[in-house]
């Protein structure tokens, strides 16, 4: 079972990110190399049992939204229809 955990205090300035999804270890390690001031590799996921560790600038953080839902009209939807058999036709085959 995967875990990724986001902790911070509200008067820092950094938070602690944790996960040992594959796809957030590679996600956050490029993040150190690309956003050096912003986040900091504290213990890499070949040191921490595939877990990576790291420091992270706190205005990185963002809380969980439900999904975007999309209201559209009945001909939007039949023009939205038409152009997605359009670009169907033009695939190869």
């Amino acid at each position: 079972m995967a875990e990724t955990a986001w902790n911070y205090c509200t008067d820092e300035e950094y938070g602690y990110f944790s996960s040992d999804e594959p796809s957030m270890v590679k996600k956050m390690a490029k993040y150190a190399e690309l956003y050096p001031d912003d986040v900091r590799i504290i213990k890499s996921a070949e040191e921490n049992g595939g877990s990576i560790y790291c420091r992270v600038r706190k205005s990185w953080s963002k809380p969980p939204a439900p999904p975007r839902t999309r209201s559209i009209t009945e001909e939007q939807r039949e023009t939205l229809a038409e152009r997605m058999r359009e670009i169907n036709a033009q695939k190869p085959r």
